[in-house]
C-alpha cells in the first residue's frame, strides 16, 4: 500500500464508528469530519464540540473513488487466481492515480490557478478555498475560518505520475513539484513551423520524433545541430537548430528588398534570458549589420533595401547561439 493510499484511507475513516465514510460527509466549523449516520445522532463534533455547518465536498469525491476496492474484502478460504489479484492491483493503481488527480483539482484555485496546500479553508457550502485569494472561486459564498484538515493531510502526501508518462517520463511527483510538467523533457512538442507563412503545420508529438517529422514533411527546411550556422541569403527560408538541449527556429523573410529575421526558442518563456545569439549580416565578407539579443518570436529588419546594390549570392548570415 502506498503512503498516499494509506493516509487517504485513514482520513476517510469516521472517527466514531470507524467505518469508511460515504457522501454526505458532515464538516464542523473547525474542519473535522463525521459520517452521515453518526452526525445525525451526534449534535456536536465529538473532537472539538463545535456544530456541523456544511459538507466536505472534496473529501466526498475522494471517498467515492477510494471506497470501492476496499468495500468487498476477500472472505477466508476464498480462492483467488493470480489473474484476479493482478486485476485488483491494476484497478487500485488506476484509482490511486485518479485520486491524486482529484486532489490536484481540489486544491487548485479556479481564480489564480495556483495550488493551495496549507492552509486550506472552506466556504459555507463546503467547497475548499484558496488561501491566497481568501474567497470561494466556485460559488462565491463566504469563507469560514475552519480548515479542511483531511484535504491538507492527503494533499501533503499525494503522489502522482507525470502526465507525460506515456511518452516515457518516469517521474513520480508531489504537489510541491507541479512545475515539472511545464518543463518535462518528455513533453510533446508542436511543430515550430505551425505559424510560419506558407507552412502552417499542425503536427504534434514526442521530441525524439520531431527530427524525422521535419525530414519527411518539410523537405525545404534545414536542420542544424550546431551552435553556429552560416547561411547564404537568397530567399525566404526556415532552419531548425537543435543545440544546447533546446530547439530554436531560425526564419528569414525577404520582402520588398529588405531582410527580416527572427530566432525563436521553442520552450518555456522563462528560459529565453538564459540564451543569447550573435547575428552578423555580411556582404562580400564585410559585416553590414550585427545584432546581439535573446531569442525572440519578433521579426527584426536587418536592413531596408539591402538588395538594391548587392547580389543576393554575396549575402551571408552568421548566427552563434550560446548559454548565458
Amino acid at each position: 500500500m502506498s503512503r498516499t493510499e494509506e493516509v487517504t484511507l485513514k482520513e476517510i475513516e469516521c472517527p466514531v464508528c470507524m467505518e469508511y465514510m460515504s457522501p454526505p460527509i458532515s464538516l464542523c466549523t473547525r474542519g473535522h469530519n463525521l459520517c452521515d449516520t453518526c452526525s445525525r445522532g451526534i449534535p456536536k463534533c465529538p473532537i472539538c464540540q463545535e456544530v456541523f455547518i456544511t459538507r466536505n465536498l472534496a473529501l466526498e469525491v475522494i471517498t467515492s473513488k477510494m471506497k470501492l476496492p476496499y468495500s468487498t474484502p476477500s472472505q477466508p478460504g476464498e480462492h483467488r487466481s493470480p489473474y484476479d489479484l493482478l486485476e485488483e492491483y491494476r484497478s487500485k493503481l488506476m484509482i490511486a492515480e485518479e485520486v491524486s488527480r482529484i486532489i490536484l483539482k481540489e486544491v487548485k484555485c479556479k481564480s489564480c490557478h495556483k495550488y493551495s496546500i496549507f492552509p486550506i479553508h472552506f466556504c459555507v457550502e463546503g467547497h475548499s478555498t484558496c488561501n491566497g485569494c481568501k474567497k470561494c472561486s466556485t460559488c462565491e459564498c463566504p469563507v469560514t475560518n475552519g480548515r479542511n484538515f483531511s484535504l491538507e493531510t492527503i494533499a501533503r502526501c499525494a503522489e502522482y505520475q507525470c502526465k507525460y508518462k506515456h511518452f516515457g517520463c518516469p517521474a513520480i511527483l508531489s504537489l510541491c513539484q507541479t512545475e515539472h510538467e511545464e518543463v518535462c523533457e518528455y513533453k510533446p512538442v508542436q511543430c515550430p513551423l505551425f505559424d510560419v507563412a506558407g507552412v502552417r503545420c499542425h503536427w504534434y508529438g514526442a521530441c525524439e520524433d520531431f527530427k524525422m517529422h521535419v525530414t519527411r514533411d518539410h523537405v525545404s527546411c534545414y536542420i542544424s545541430e550546431s551552435t553556429f550556422i552560416s547561411l547564404n541569403i537568397m530567399y525566404t527560408s526556415n532552419t531548425v537548430i537543435l543545440a544546447l538541449n533546446r530547439m530554436f527556429v531560425l526564419s528569414i523573410l525577404i520582402k520588398n528588398g529588405a531582410v527580416f529575421y527572427r530566432l525563436h526558442l521553442e520552450g518555456p518563456s522563462d528560459d529565453v534570458d538564459k540564451y543569447k545569439c550573435i547575428n552578423e549580416l555580411l556582404s562580400d565578407g564585410k559585416i553590414i549589420t550585427k545584432y546581439v539579443f535573446s531569442p525572440s518570436p519578433r521579426w527584426l529588419e536587418f536592413s531596408g533595401g539591402i538588395f538594391m546594390g548587392n547580389s543576393a549570392s554575396n549575402l551571408l548570415l552568421n548566427v552563434s547561439i550560446y548559454r548565458v
